[in-house]
């Protein structure tokens, strides 16, 4: 796992009252220009695929609370999977990172079929390892 290239970063998630929301999402407008994807009430939805072993074996080491650990999702942003990427995430010590390349439909097509072979002919790092 390559980590001393890639920005590494704190990830904590709060789960906020729908006061909350508002408040805090009126603080931040003003200090942060809306995210150029989201809708007009300022969300957008997320779709993941997430890919694991036959042994469950990113579920299980998140379960068991492994500090190294890594996975691989399949994602796209809106409603139609017009931009697609397959990502890795992983955590190491407590710091989180994601690499990620981009797939065109087709390619997405492809994988979920089984058909995998364009990963090894992409040349691309993260493709070839997720091969």
């Amino acid at each position: 796992m390559m980590t001393d290239t890639l920005r590494l970063r704190h990830e904590v998630k709060h789960q906020l009252s729908p006061q909350e929301d508002l408040v805090l999402a009126s603080r931040l407008g003003k200090l942060f220009p809306r995210d150029g994807h989201a809708g007009p009430d300022g969300s957008y939805r997320v779709t993941s695929l997430y890919f694991d072993t036959p042994y469950d074996t990113a579920l299980r080491e998140k379960l068991d609370g492994v500090n190294r650990r890594e996975k691989f999702r399949l994602r796209y942003y809106g409603e139609r999977p017009d931009f697609l990427k397959l990502e890795k995430k992983f955590k190491v010590n407590g710091l989180c990172g994601k690499r990620s390349a981009r797939l065109s439909r087709a390619e997405a097509e492809a994988l979920l079929s089984g058909e995998h072979g364009f990963l090894l002919e992409s040349g691309d790092p993260l493709l070839l390892e997720f091969y």
